[in-house]
């Protein structure tokens, strides 16, 4: 009886919690966020954006839209209302829809001011060229510098040059001489506080693979070594994915093994056998969302999907 209600518990919880993310969480982002502005490409609601940059902003980005697809959109607040940046980033992009809806290849450059918080957030087809840790560089070096003093435009135009620049080179075209004033390649790499951000969410990626199987599989010696080779191949899958690629060979490889070690043993110990059940399909689906088409005008978003990446900074 106590294990009848256990499984029940457990399968419904886990149901709910994936249909949360799956099909509420991306349709409840969306339209809460401030509209889009009518040029689509700067939306400084601190005003703090001069009218010369933010033309020239969007006029780079009316040449550079036509033959690629992407988009950079430069947005600014007051206050994230008690979200934290990243959340906020995320639902602007798809709310917005910022890049083709193609090549999900846009860039949302975002910065509170009362929260003194940035974050670039990137589409999933930018990511090659915009890593993780290479976004966080371009705040390190250009941005963050800038913004300490409060000199938020120079410090958002800047951004905004540099990424454009990379656009440039991925997609070979010329759009503006003030984007290849800047030396990307040669910048200082500090990035080591987003490599602990990417561990702690390959170890969450981890848990929570091996948390599925646990449910759904018998607490015997088999499993349990089937555990830890998900775990640790999960984790390494997460950190990588993630961007930590600087690790040390010798730390990559402990930090999951040792890991996955840790939450066998804990699973094991809170001793969860729900038995294997015949299990069940999942049919997902995805949600096209309220994206206009794109336009080679540049005034509305082209349908593109933010894939989380990107970096977020505080000063």
């Amino acid at each position: 009886m106590f294990k009848t209600l256990s499984k029940t518990f457990a399968i419904s919880l886990l149901v709910i919690f994936g249909a949360s993310f799956l099909l509420v969480g991306d349709s409840f982002a969306r339209d809460r966020y401030p509209e889009q502005s009518k040029e689509f490409y700067v939306n400084d609601l601190a005003n703090v954006i001069s009218e010369e940059t933010e033309n020239y902003i969007i006029d780079c980005n009316k040449k550079l839209a036509p033959p690629t697809g992407a988009q950079i959109v430069v947005m600014t607040v007051e206050s994230l209302d008690g979200e934290s940046i990243e959340t906020y980033a995320h639902g602007v992009f798809e709310q917005y829809g910022i890049g083709a809806s193609d090549k999900n290849n846009g860039t949302l450059i975002l910065l509170s001011i009362g929260d003194r918080q940035s974050r670039i957030e990137v589409g999933y087809g930018a990511e090659g060229f915009i890593t993780d840790a290479g976004s966080g560089r371009i705040q390190d070096n250009y941005m963050i510098p800038e913004y300490k003093n409060n000199n938020w435009e120079a410090g958002l135009k800047k951004g905004f040059n540099v990424i454009l620049a990379l656009y440039e080179k991925e997609y070979e075209v010329e759009i503006s001489e003030g984007a290849n004033i800047y030396d990307y390649d040669n910048m200082p790499d500090n990035s080591s506080s987003e490599e602990m951000d990417n561990i702690i969410n390959g170890f969450e990626t981890g848990f929570f693979f091996t948390m599925i199987f646990t449910i759904i599989g018998k607490n015997n010696k088999k499993n349990r070594i089937i555990r830890l080779i998900i775990g640790a191949g999960a984790i390494v899958f997460g950190i990588f994915c993630n961007g930590a690629l600087a690790l040390p060979t010798l730390a990559a490889i402990l930090i999951p093994l040792g890991s996955a070690l840790i939450i066998s043993v804990i699973l094991s110990a809170m001793d969860i056998t729900l038995g294997s059940g015949s299990g069940g399909r999942y049919y997902g689906g995805h949600s096209s969302g309220g994206h206009s088409s794109f336009s080679s005008g540049g005034s509305h978003g082209g349908g593109g999907h933010s894939g989380g990446g990107g970096s977020s900074r505080s000063f």
